[in-house]
């Protein structure tokens, strides 16, 4: 799902910038090898606070209690309607980065590409054309739309989950011509997002793996402490960890494992079998031979017996 973030502050023309690039988009669908555009509002976020006789802003940004609902709603919406091949145009005010930053979360969790587009009135002219186009504002909707000019949080481009930012000028009379090139830079250019370590759904592992995993593991913390007990153990001992059942068997793949430590009790084995059979299941080792297994936990016992 391919996102663009509109940005800006109110009564700057986003609506209408979203709708030209919808209308662009559609028309070149297989160019640009979409399926679907898909425009998210506040009055599609939140159906239930739509009342006709009052203006969009004292609907979702009345107090902060209205605002967080909206922002809530927004979100929610904008994950829901992630999906291969659909272009989703995010027209809100999205003026806070913290909300830019989780909706690029989002679209990375996904693993799909992200924009924001800055929108500007250009001068004060074009923008109180603008204003006085849509519903008569009251005192009240003026208070409100200054407030949350001044509680705008410019993007920048260099933070990540802002790249890449384009600026629109509303009063520019190629407002067409800069629709096709965001279009063009945006979804034939721009890589999609790798999805990070953190956001990325852990395969568990198979049930013969983790077999293989108990019995090799119990058998290596078998010899640790076989030869811990010996008299001449002492810090910077090492120890051959043969591979095979056979523990007085000699290979040139057998692996040595230095440990620093004076002493190694039961209970620490213990305690390192139990943590490495917890994060080996939902991080499977790429290399599942004895081998692979067995270098993977010495590294493991050898980086946690320390001092």
């Amino acid at each position: 799902m391919p996102a663009l973030i509109l940005t800006g502050c109110p009564c700057v023309g986003k609506t209408m910038l979203a709708n030209l690039l919808a209308k662009k988009a559609r028309e070149d669908e297989k160019k640009y090898k979409i399926s679907q555009v898909v425009i998210i509002n506040e009055e599609i976020s939140c159906p239930n606070n739509a009342n006709c006789s009052t203006s969009k802003y004292h609907q979702y940004y009345c107090n902060s209690q209205v605002e967080k609902s909206t922002r809530s709603a927004l979100k929610a919406e904008f994950d829901r309607r992630s999906a291969a091949g659909t272009l989703i145009i995010l027209d809100s005010l999205n003026y806070i980065k913290g909300f830019r930053y989780e909706l690029y979360c989002i679209s990375k969790a996904s693993g799909d590409k992200h924009g924001v587009v800055w929108v500007q009135a250009g001068d004060v002219a074009k923008q109180e054309q603008i204003t006085h186009n849509s519903l008569p504002l009251s005192s009240t909707d003026q208070e409100i739309i200054q407030s949350l000019k001044y509680r705008f949080e410019p993007p920048d481009d260099r933070n990540r989950w802002e790249k890449p930012l384009y600026l629109v000028d509303m009063s520019s009379p190629l407002l067409e011509q800069k629709a096709h090139e965001i279009l063009d830079s945006f979804l034939l250019q721009v890589k999609a997002l790798r999805v990070g370590i953190s956001t990325q759904k852990p395969l568990p592992a198979a049930s013969n793996v983790l077999h293989e995993v108990d019995t090799i593991t119990q058998r290596i913390s078998e010899i640790i402490l076989t030869e811990a007990q010996k008299t001449t153990f002492a810090a910077g001992t090492n120890i051959k960890i043969p591979l095979g059942r056979n523990i007085n068997s000699t290979s040139k793949n057998d692996i040595i494992i230095c440990i620093n430590k004076n002493s190694v009790h039961l209970s620490e084995m213990r305690r390192l079998r139990r943590q490495y059979m917890q994060w080996i299941t939902h991080h499977p080792p790429d290399d599942h031979t004895e081998l692979g297994i067995t270098k993977n936990f010495c590294s493991y016992v050898e980086t946690n017996l320390r001092y």
